[in-house]
């Protein structure tokens, strides 16, 4: 009796051991809230349990592209259902535990329902000697919880050993259809408790069987179960070290990806410095250009309209010697046409006088040659006028000739300065606008970057951890203790989730007085 006592002192000691270890292993249902949790564990007559598991979601937060669901067992057979339609779901054997990832086709929005039923089958019996003891674990999450364990026909309740519960844990009811018996849980689950665990120990009633014979245990009985026991925590201890690897993990990949965004914004920040300061160097300098053209420009018009007005000023003085030459060359011609007409009219008379007078012949050769040398003379100078006119119009033409040249080939050379300056202006424009773009188009990414930065922070944080950092954002410093009466978490679990993230440089310490107060980093206020 001692040496049975001692033995079921080592079971207790066990079930409390499995108890505490798979506290630890699943916590990734913490972020996914459930309305009803369904969990109906039919074993069959060959001792095999075919598992349904019924999940009804409420979506309150972004949309559920993916969800894990870890299951503590090696399963067989599986297969899931959704009334969202599925993309694709897998299972993966990780040491003792099956993590199913289950992709959605179209994912679950804010505010809308879906379900999940997940069925498999598994050999969690552990037989000896007519003695059945079923241990079937599942993720805990907020829900309201119901499982069912059906046992197969001519099955009874029975107690493994002497001293040990034949169903754990006790908050259970028995019904029966009068072939089969079940057994009901119904709870508030809460996702700190990590996962629901029970255990139901039966018997196989034969026929004229005598009930004493079945309840009767061995100490070899009690020896197998015990060891057995102890495979099952082995396992469970192995899973427990997995889970804490796969936190580990996860927090390692949560502060690369914070320590990867920081150096993507510091780079952001620094280009767009750069490009700012490019833009508006670009931007003086271009200014300055422009400015010194315009001067340029002005200078050289200023010069050319002097010049023009110059040149006009000749031309009118030109113009004006040209036509006073005109009207002396008038008055000549007109003076010429006069001494023809009185010459003519002598000759006239003279003819006339010739015929009686031959004293007159003397006197009009006499006046004749003086009119002809007076003629001469006159000619001459109509000819030499002539040629000064026709000079002084061959000189004035060449004159406008090439003034009309230069102005033609300066007005040329203004044409190819203000189509080069034309055309640099356009440069300028069309780079000014390409670093416009690049700056609208920097300014819509930051904009991004600043708008989903803090809902890029907070998806990488569990339940809790956004909660103490609303918390301490809200009251902008806080005390450890002041987050324990709030938030009705544990003392140590207050304390172990600021140590995290005091290590992770997301919160820090600061002394007021005798008193630590916590306050979000300063590396993270433009995140929060």
């Amino acid at each position: 009796m001692v040496s049975r006592f001692k033995k079921f002192e080592k079971f207790k000691i066990l079930f409390s051991l499995l108890l505490l270890l798979s506290l630890g292993i699943f916590n990734s249902a913490s972020a996914i809230k459930f309305e009803n949790y369904d969990v109906v564990c039919d074993i069959d007559s060959n001792n095999k349990i075919n598992t349904t598991i019924n999940l009804e979601i409420y979506n309150n937060t972004e949309e559920i592209k993916e969800i894990t669901y870890i299951i503590p067992h090696k399963i067989n057979n599986l297969n899931v259902k959704s009334s969202s339609e599925l993309d694709t779901y897998s299972s993966i054997l990780s040491g003792s535990s099956t993590e199913v990832i289950i992709k959605f086709k179209n994912p679950i929005k804010k505010g809308e329902k879906g379900n999940l039923i997940i069925t498999f089958t598994g050999d969690l019996v552990w037989d000896k000697e007519n003695k059945k003891l079923l241990s079937f674990s599942v993720p805990a999450v907020d829900s309201d919880f119901t499982m069912i364990i059906k046992l197969p026909m001519g099955a009874s309740v029975v107690s493994p050993a002497e001293g040990l519960l034949s169903i754990t844990p006790q908050d259970y009811t028995i019904d029966t259809d009068g072939k089969r018996i079940f057994v009901k849980w119904n709870k508030q689950l809460r996702s700190s408790d990590k996962f629901f665990t029970s255990t139901v120990s039966y018997a196989i009633l034969a026929p004229n069987t005598n009930n004493s014979n079945i309840v009767e245990t061995q100490n070899g009985r009690l020896d197998t179960i015990y060891y057995m026991l102890c495979g099952v925590l082995i396992l469970i201890t192995l899973g427990s070290f997995y889970g804490i690897y796969y936190e580990k993990n996860k927090n390692r990949r949560k502060n690369n990806t914070i320590k990867e965004i920081l150096k993507e914004k510091e780079k952001l920040l620094d280009e767009i410095n750069i490009i700012k300061e490019k833009y508006n160097d670009e931007q003086i300098k271009s200014n300055n250009k422009l400015k010194e053209l315009e001067k340029d420009l002005e200078n050289k018009l200023n010069i050319a309209t002097h010049e023009l007005n110059l040149k006009d000023e000749s031309i009118s003085e030109l113009n004006k010697e040209l036509n006073n030459l005109k009207n002396e060359n008038n008055k000549l011609n007109v003076l010429i046409s006069e001494l023809k007409t009185s010459l003519e009219k002598s000759n006239n008379d003279l003819k006339n006088k010739l015929k009686n007078k031959d004293a007159y012949i003397e006197k009009i050769e006499t006046t004749n040659k003086t009119l002809n040398s007076k003629i001469s003379e006159l000619t001459l100078k109509i000819e030499e006028l002539n040629k000064a006119i026709n000079a002084m119009e061959q000189e004035q033409e060449q004159k406008l000739q090439k003034k009309q040249e230069q102005e033609l080939q300066k007005e040329q050379e203004y044409k190819q300065q203000i189509d080069g300056l034309n055309k640099e202006l356009l440069k300028y424009r069309s780079e000014l606008r390409k670093k416009e773009k690049e700056i609208i188009e920097f300014k819509n990414l930051l904009d991004n970057y600043e708008k989903t930065k803090e809902q890029m922070f907070m998806n990488i944080l569990t339940e809790d951890e956004k909660m103490i950092i609303n918390l301490i954002k809200s009251k902008e410093e806080i005390t450890q203790k002041e987050i324990v009466e709030i938030t009705g978490l544990t003392k140590p679990k207050v304390s172990r989730i600021v140590s995290d993230l005091v290590e992770r440089g997301i919160i820090r310490k600061v002394k007021i007085g005798r008193i630590n107060k916590l306050i979000i980093s300063d590396e993270l206020n433009g995140w929060l």
